[in-house]
């Protein structure tokens, strides 16, 4: 199991930025409040959170029915993507298993909180949304 660490976006204009859950979305931000845990087992992505001391787990997950090549990625109760791959000091990835093959390249639109997709191909959002957008990795401090 690895976690505890923030995930980092790399990118010009996201550079340290931090991977944080925002009503549900997967954003990247100035601070981020998630323990990250993640497991090779299903290889799935949880945050760890205490809310009012009660334990609360969310799961980082692709949503797969987007028609483009880039995927918003979300916070879910249940883990739906079970394809992460994750390293201290290392980029997070899909795994060869995935739909899409390893990739670890991912879009981030918007700010100051940035949304952030993976990206599976050459689309990008701002064709869609008129946001500015670029493509950074997202590393394991």
């Amino acid at each position: 199991m690895t976690g505890g660490s923030p995930i980092y976006a790399s990118s010009s204009s996201t550079k340290g930025l931090q991977l944080d859950n925002v009503n549900g979305a997967a954003v990247v931000k100035t601070s981020g409040s998630l323990y990250w845990t993640y497991s090779a087992t299903g290889s799935s992505l949880s945050t760890l959170n205490y809310i009012n001391r009660c334990k609360v787990v969310k799961y980082l997950n692709v949503e797969e029915s987007s028609p483009y090549s880039y995927k918003p990625l979300s916070f879910g109760d249940t883990p739906s993507t079970t394809y992460w791959s994750l390293t201290k000091g290392g980029n997070l990835k899909t795994t060869a298993n995935s739909p899409y093959g390893v990739v670890s390249d991912f879009v981030v639109c918007g700010g100051p909180q940035w949304k952030v997709y993976l990206q599976t191909g050459t689309d990008l959002p701002s064709s869609q949304t008129g946001q500015y957008c670029e493509t950074t990795t997202l590393t394991l401090q």
